[in-house]
């Protein structure tokens, strides 16, 4: 009989898993410690990053190098004029307070560069096109190089979810060494995203193309006739199993949208495309927002562990079984 609080990781045959990370849209590799338990992790710049509300879904995470449009603060560069040092003071205000609203605590790095806050260069914002998909690599090519037998798992959330599907399709990975692929709020496509998020307009043809201007307008690298996560549906590889994870109060990145990429994959004839719903948690929340959205997002993900002999909570993936099979799309 499993004990609640025999909560412990283990790993089957020794197996050591990499679980590469990819942030959303306007964050910084702090994000990962939101699924990483109360331990945290060592971050790029020797910091120790911890949640108080992690959710224990990642047991070795990978971040290799930041992503290129994140410039951490105390950089070299903002002391050299006084806008970006009154810039950088800014956003270090707002990443400050997104981290307390996270429960993100962490150890500064009194020599170097912190995360402690960071400003986004918006020249190199993409939306999962071309400049993610290279940062991807760079972080997969880097966890080869150090981790060459490891088995890999790819996760993303948000902006960081589309750039994980898009990057395993068009990157030509090798499927031998990722074992899984976990995508939270992961939208299918930008126009379909518009048409959801402004419904009024985003269905007309004209105003759609003047909203895709306007987001051409604020981040710099943005192709609005670049690849998309649906675009490449067909060049997803059928041996790599996924997670969609999705939820019904998502406003950011609408149940319809992850769901549609979801169902799309599953028609192509992937076997072992899996798709969770969540009941209330918002787009930045699905690790804390509701509890038993939370006990549901880490019972299924370590049943799903378990079912690929992956490293695993056993408590959780036992009560995860029954959860996971209502999730698999495929047949």
């Amino acid at each position: 009989m499993l004990q609640a609080n025999n909560l412990d990781w283990i790993n089957p045959d020794n197996k050591i898993v990499q679980t590469i990370f990819y942030q959303g849209i306007l964050s910084s590799q702090v994000q990962a410690a939101r699924y990483m338990g109360k331990e945290g992790f060592v971050a790029t710049t020797g910091e120790r990053v911890i949640c108080r509300n992690g959710l224990n879904l990642i047991q070795n995470v990978y971040i290799g190098a930041e992503i290129d449009e994140v410039v951490p603060w105390r950089a070299h560069e903002f002391k050299n004029s006084y806008w970006k040092s009154v810039k950088a003071r800014f956003h270090k205000l707002i990443s400050r307070a997104a981290n307390d609203r996270d429960g993100i605590e962490i150890i500064p790095n009194e020599q170097g560069p912190s995360l402690q806050a960071h400003i986004i260069d918006l020249k190199k914002v993409n939306l999962a096109q071309q400049n993610d998909l290279a940062n991807h690599k760079l972080k997969y090519d880097l966890c080869v190089q150090d981790y060459p037998h490891d088995s890999k798992i790819l996760f993303g959330v948000s902006r960081g979810a589309a750039t994980t599907f898009s990057a395993i399709a068009h990157n030509g990975y090798d499927t031998n060494l990722v074992k899984l692929v976990v995508l939270e709020g992961c939208f299918d496509s930008i126009d379909h995203l518009i048409k959801l998020r402004v419904p009024l307009l985003g269905w007309y043809k004209p105003t759609r193309k003047m909203l895709n201007k306007l987001l051409y307008s604020v981040f710099g690298d943005y192709n609005i006739h670049g690849i998309s996560p649906l675009s490449l549906v067909n060049e997803f590889p059928h041996d790599v199993p996924v997670l969609f994870v999705t939820s019904r109060k998502d406003k950011n990145v609408p149940m319809e949208s992850a769901s549609h990429l979801a169902h799309t994959l599953a028609a192509t004839g992937h076997p072992n495309v899996y798709l969770l719903v969540l009941e209330q948690s918002g787009h930045n929340g699905y690790y804390k927002d509701n509890i038993e959205d939370r006990y549901t997002y880490l019972c299924v993900l370590h049943a799903l562990y378990k079912s690929l002999d992956l490293p695993h909570v056993p408590f959780y993936a036992e009560q995860g079984k029954s959860l996971l099979i209502s999730c698999k799309l495929s047949q």
